[in-house]
């Protein structure tokens, strides 16, 4: 199985909103970085196959910091 890399943008309301699925995750980062240079927004990377976060959007919390 090939390792797919979702890209999402998060809406005003906070929901991620798909953007377009990768095949790598270099791929994803330069994807990521040239999206936030032309348009507006939060930007975070889904590893499809782990079914976790890589990057994340700005501000999120997560279980280890929504404990402390």
């Amino acid at each position: 199985m090939h390792d797919q890399y979702h890209i999402f943008r998060q809406l005003p309301d906070g929901a991620p909103l798909w953007v377009e699925t990768v095949s790598s995750l270099e791929y994803a980062q330069e994807r990521l970085a040239r999206l936030a240079k032309t348009e507006d927004g939060n930007f975070a990377i889904f590893h499809a196959r782990e079914s976790r976060f890589v990057t994340r959007f700005p501000g999120s919390v997560t279980k280890d910091t929504a404990s402390k």
